[in-house]
Order: C-alpha cells, then structure tokens, then sequence
C-alpha cells in the first residue's frame, strides 16, 4: 500500500467521523403533530455521535500504526 493511499485512508475516516459526529449534535426534528406544520427542536442522535466518534478513533490508530509519510 502507498504512502498516498494511507493517508487517503486516514483523511476520508478523520473526515467522515467529523461529518458524522456534527450531524449527530446538530440533528432537526419536527416535533409537531399537525400535519403540515413544521415544529423543529434541537435532539442529539447519540448513535451518529458515537459512530462519528469512532470513526475518529479508527482513523487516528491508523494514523499511529501504519505511519503514514511526513
């Protein structure tokens, strides 16, 4: 594997762990119960937070144990 590819790798897991974990803090959701009202409320979606999270995680070890080029 090259050294691009690894750090490829490492860059869209880090990258996709952000967007994942943001999407899970910032989550919309309508709450009304008439239809065709639109009543969001602010709700954190702890699974996107957590699978965010260890997508981070993931990336970071890969970063610490295939050493990708300086």
């Amino acid at each position: 594997m090259t050294k691009a590819l690894k750090e490829l790798i490492i860059v869209f897991l880090v990258g996709a762990g952000t967007l994942t974990l943001l999407w899970g803090f910032l989550y919309q959701k309508n709450t009304s119960i008439v239809p065709g009202q639109v009543t969001t409320v602010s709700q954190i979606m702890w699974s996107a937070v957590g699978a965010g999270a260890g997508l981070i995680v993931v990336g970071a070890l890969l970063g610490f144990f295939l050493k990708p080029a300086k």
